[in-house]
């Protein structure tokens, strides 16, 4: 391709352009020019942009989760997913997802007996005297916090 001379493509191009392929834009200088794909109305590759360094918008990327199992456990899986007309991949997420709620839910709600929930609401709604011990903490707090009539405030 030595001594090609390029020139902006303007118009159609030729009845290839719209079908997606490799086609020769017709209206350069010189030699055909091969391009993937139509051109757009005024001779461009669509998507295209005269400013360097710009990325293209692109999705964001899916989080994947990959694990190595044995291939019994593979054809078990596999069976499972057949029996209820799923995936593998179907199947396994929401199975995964089913024990995550269970293991979340196991985490967060406590479950007690008759009595320990009677004596729990017993606690919370007659609580016992605080012990002396707070009330001195809380009263050495407030003489440390309490502004001193010497300290003076520079501006």
């Amino acid at each position: 391709m030595q001594g090609l001379t390029l020139a902006p493509l303007w118009g159609y191009g030729g009845p290839d352009l719209g079908r997606g392929g490799l086609a020769t834009a017709r209206g350069a200088v010189g030699k055909g020019i091969r391009s993937r794909g139509a051109l757009d109305a005024s001779g461009r590759l669509p998507y295209s942009s005269r400013r360097r360094n710009i990325p293209m918008p692109s999705a964001a990327p899916t989080p994947r989760l990959e694990a190595r199992i044995s291939t019994e456990l593979n054809a078990i899986l596999k069976r499972a997913a057949e029996i209820q007309g799923r995936s593998l991949t179907d199947f396994v997420v929401s199975a995964v997802r089913e024990a995550a709620q269970r293991a979340i839910e196991q985490g967060e709600v406590v479950r007690m007996s008759l009595a320990d929930s009677e004596r729990c609401a017993q606690a919370l709604q007659s609580p016992p005297d605080p012990s002396s011990a707070p009330e001195r903490a809380f009263a050495r707090c407030r003489k440390l916090l309490r502004p001193s009539s010497r300290a003076q405030v520079k501006t």
